[in-house]
């Protein structure tokens, strides 16, 4: 059988593959409720037939504001099913920055979380001439909203059940239809600099993305993973809805952003990608309880911490020293992890703004070293001999205090793949040469670089 091109097929293989496995689930007052590859499947075909009875058409634009939400991620697959494309936008923008993604993508339906997001679509409503439906999720605050334009998610569906009845082959009909170079979704930029920037993603943008991801990383279906960034910014649309669909794990909606870091140790996902404020909660959270122990735990904490920091010494790490410290780092790391949630994390990427440098004799001419260095999402290339110092940075490009070995996961995490694999071709040849430094004073290289790159 031919591999899917677009998402709504995705979803239909895995109806019909993980019919019974975990799709997505979702904590409601503090109950995580689970909803099947069998549900989700069905939960979009009844929402697209409910769009298709009030005239949503092949190009018409959805866009979703909210929280993340499972109806949320239907929504925007029901949309592409028909032909349609999703326009996720960030909850927290200013009305100015909405109006003008919605008015420039011509939405015609928005389905927003709660009665906070529909407000702010009341509000603008006037500036919308395109928009003609919204949808809520959340019925809570919306008992005496009258307008004939706004309808509940239930409400919806109900309408595409009965659709159903008289058209049973409407929803495959047209994801039939679709094709792989049609648009899926429309990403925004958060307008910074100026007025949001729309890339049109297709179908065979997001597919073999994911495609490319799962060749290089170790993707499994029985994978969880965190959905808790902002929907509208596409790492979330690429791991939550493409790869979802792609691989077939689980996806999990927390609570609320501010129980993420609760819902994180509950769950202990397989997967997690995370800024630099996340990884920042989480020092703080340890060095605070930390502070807050005993003497005599205060000074395990400490005596393992420092066990546990790589060797920073200005010579490169010596076999034999990584050897003696790896129990006592791994004792460490391993605690952190399970207190922090992530001890079941198969690898974790780190959006940094920090800068790793790579070094690969086999790949270079004779007598130079080709050095690649990436820092805050760009790459720098530069050529230097193999007698001597260690070159300076380029320009741009900041040398961190120290960097550890998590820098193996940090920016740019698909380059950083394609390096490594380069790398991993190095060891494997054997060459004794191959190295890769972190920050100025920290290399490894043998035996305990490929323990390492075994790791990434």
């Amino acid at each position: 059988m031919a591999e899917p091109t677009t998402l709504p097929r995705l979803l239909q293989r895995n109806a019909r593959d993980f019919r019974n496995r975990p799709a997505i689930r979702e904590k409601d007052r503090g109950i995580w409720q689970t909803y099947t590859w069998a549900q989700y499947h069905d939960n979009v075909r009844d929402f697209a037939h409910g769009l298709a009875v009030l005239g949503f058409t092949r190009g018409a634009k959805l866009s979703v504001i909210g929280d993340n939400r499972p109806r949320l991620y239907w929504a925007q697959i029901a949309a592409q099913a028909l032909g349609g494309v999703s326009v996720p936008v960030y909850q927290d923008s200013i009305a100015r920055e909405l109006a003008y993604v919605w008015k420039h993508a011509e939405v015609s339906v928005i389905v927003a979380e709660d009665q906070e997001q529909v407000d702010k679509v009341l509000a603008l409503k006037d500036q919308l001439p395109a928009l003609r439906l919204v949808i809520f999720d959340d019925p809570r605050g919306m008992t005496h909203y009258r307008q004939d334009w706004l309808r509940a998610f239930p409400d919806i569906q109900a309408l595409g059940r009965e659709f159903e009845a008289s058209h049973p082959r409407h929803f495959e009909d047209e994801v039939d239809r679709g094709r792989p170079e049609d648009v899926a979704m429309i990403a925004y930029t958060s307008g910074t600099t100026g007025n949001p920037k729309g890339a049109m993603l297709t179908h065979a943008n997001a597919v073999e993305t994911a495609r490319i991801f799962m060749q290089a990383e170790d993707v499994r279906p029985d994978d969880e993973w965190l959905s808790y960034l902002p929907m509208a910014w596409v790492g979330d649309a690429i791991y939550s809805l493409v790869l979802s669909l792609a691989a077939g794990f689980c996806c999990n909606c927390p609570e609320s952003p501010e129980t993420v870091q609760r819902d994180l140790r509950e769950l202990g996902p397989t997967t997690l990608l995370a800024p630099p404020r996340i990884w920042e909660n989480m020092l703080a959270s340890v060095q605070v309880r930390a502070a807050d122990a005993t003497p005599l735990k205060r000074a395990v904490f400490d005596r393992f911490r420092a066990a546990a920091e790589p060797d920073e010494a200005e010579e490169p790490s010596r076999e034999r020293e990584w050897d003696e410290a790896a129990v006592e780092r791994a004792l460490v790391v391993l605690a952190v992890r399970a207190a922090q949630g992530v001890r079941r994390a198969t690898w974790i990427a780190r959006l940094a703004e920090s800068t790793v440098t790579f070094r690969e004799p086999a790949l270079s001419p004779a007598g130079t070293v080709r050095v690649l260095t990436i820092a805050r999402g760009r790459i720098a290339e530069r050529t230097t001999s193999t007698q001597g110092a260690e070159p300076p940075v380029p320009p741009g490009f900041a040398r961190p205090r120290g960097e550890r070995c998590a820098a193996l996961t940090v920016a740019d995490y698909d380059r950083l793949r394609v390096l490594t694999t380069e790398l991993r071709r190095t060891v494997g040849a054997g060459d004794p040469a191959a190295s890769i430094r972190f920050g100025p004073r920290v290399a490894l290289r043998g035996e305990a670089l490929a323990r390492v790159l075994s790791w990434v």
